[in-house]
């Protein structure tokens, strides 16, 4: 299941990002040094039957801008609000993988 990437501006950074299927919004935080081409299509296919699902690039991952780093939890927190907020959302249901558990 793959949709177009886009991009948000949040702060300094142009986050990529994809949006699939309609709902309450769910945003999939990919752990540290992977992308979101790594989320499994069934997973996506499947949660984006209820969910408007929202899946991002981490700064300096894949195709999100990278700016000096190194980076820290906070700033890839702020930076998942701020794709949210960009997005016109105020909340939304969050599922992370490893690091992006956090």
């Amino acid at each position: 299941m793959h949709t177009e990437v886009k991009t948000a501006r949040v702060g300094e950074l142009e986050v990529a990002y994809q949006s699939l299927g309609e709902g309450p919004p769910l945003l999939l935080i990919m752990g540290s040094g992977s992308t979101m081409d790594l989320w499994p299509p069934v997973v996506l296919e499947r949660l984006s039957s209820r969910f408007q699902v929202i899946v991002f690039d981490h700064r300096g991952m894949g195709l999100t801008s990278s700016p000096p780093g190194p980076f820290t939890i906070e700033q890839l927190a702020d930076d998942a609000a701020g794709l949210l907020a960009a997005l016109g959302l105020q909340s939304a249901r969050v599922l992370g993988w490893s690091m992006g558990a956090y």
